[in-house]
């Protein structure tokens, strides 16, 4: 199920950030995160920490990604 997602005309990766803020502010915890692959960096995933299951879309840049 859909939770929530983020839009902007400005800046996708302010959207992002802002609905981040949202969600621990009212203390929601995610399971699970579908992500593209724009935001599969080292800095992004390491938001989510490691009781969150990441997925990137799509997969193939999964094998070069290292926490």
């Amino acid at each position: 199920m859909y939770v929530g997602f983020g839009y902007s005309n400005r800046s996708e990766k302010d959207a992002f950030n802002k609905a981040m803020k949202i969600l621990k502010e009212m203390g929601v915890k995610m399971n699970s995160i579908s992500l593209d692959r724009y935001y599969s960096t080292r800095k992004t995933l390491k938001v989510f920490g490691k009781e969150t299951a990441v997925y990137v879309i799509p997969e193939k840049n999964l094998s070069r990604i290292r926490i």
